[in-house]
């Protein structure tokens, strides 16, 4: 409904997709922006909370994933992920301040970010580290139980058809391609490639300078986030240091995931795909880029 809202006022083909982009983008910059701000209000930075949660906010929308999901993707993944740190922001500004607004802004949040099947998990995957981090465990069960009542029009008949889609998800075995469609360690180190090595960030900038950029601004992004998990002591609040923990944990177990088959530690992602049904769910490797680019 939000991605097509333009068709109810006459909107033609011209304009839709250029809305959804727009909105996408836009959407990313807002959500990160705030979400910023959220975590960073307890700590004196003199006035520089401003910049840098504008700063983060371009570099959370200005990335590979969101990039290149809005030029080959589905339009319902790349905005669905778009407003995940409207979910973070909506469930730690409830923690926080017990207002019942930031609850329903919550469950809102997550109907749409999990209305992709791979990004309810991660949905779900942030809501835990969330409750976690804020001691509230209540929180996220009464989020969950609300959100499996307003989603029963599609988990009851997910439920009746799910023997024959389990046997045939569980006849595929997708550790087959995991290697071939997978990228190298020092590319997923920075998330330069996108789905089968396709590199489509690069292709679609069309410019050696630009992609130059690009690059260097993903080494600087990913070594900010590497000093943080080594300098706990910046942070004051305990669920601030279990914040940064486990963000760099998810961030190094989908640099993990993302490369596939291949080496160092191949094998172990290859039986985990043969002998975990779940990791059906995420047979495409860029789905873990969604954890990467958050973290």
């Amino acid at each position: 409904s939000i991605l097509y809202l333009p068709l109810l006022f006459g909107a033609g083909a011209w304009f839709v997709p250029r809305y959804q982009i727009v909105l996408t983008l836009f959407s990313a910059m807002a959500s990160f922006y705030i979400l910023a701000r959220r975590l960073i209000e307890d700590y004196p930075l003199n006035n520089n909370d401003i910049a840098l949660s504008f700063i983060g906010s371009l570099f959370f929308s200005l990335n590979n994933y969101l990039f290149s999901d809005i030029i080959f993707g589905s339009n319902a993944q790349h905005f669905t992920f778009a407003l995940s740190p409207l979910l973070a922001y909506a469930a730690i500004s409830y923690l926080k301040l017990r207002e019942n607004i930031f609850f329903f802004l919550s469950l809102a949040s997550l109907l749409v970010v999990s209305s992709t099947l791979q990004h309810l998990v991660f949905a779900y995957t942030l809501l835990f580290i969330i409750s976690v981090a804020y001691s509230d465990r209540k929180f996220i069960l009464s989020l969950a139980g609300m959100h499996g009542v307003l989603s029963l029009y599609w988990i009851l008949p997910l439920l009746y058809s799910a023997p024959a889609i389990a046997s045939k998800e569980m006849a595929v075995d997708y550790s087959s391609g995991l290697i071939g469609s997978s990228s190298p360690l020092s590319s997923g180190f920075i998330n330069s490639e996108y789905f089968a090595n396709r590199n489509l960030y690069n292709l679609s900038i069309n410019n050696v300078w630009l992609s130059a950029l690009w690059t260097l601004n993903a080494f600087i992004l990913l070594a900010v986030s590497l000093v943080s998990i080594f300098n706990v002591k910046w942070y004051k609040e305990r669920k601030d240091r279990y914040l940064i923990f486990s963000c760099s944990l998810m961030l190094i177990i989908s640099i993990f995931l993302n490369k596939g088959g291949k080496e160092p530690l191949g094998d172990i992602v290859l039986f985990l795909y043969r002998h975990f049904t779940p990791f059906s769910l995420f047979r495409s490797l860029q789905h873990y880029l969604s954890f990467y680019t958050l973290a």
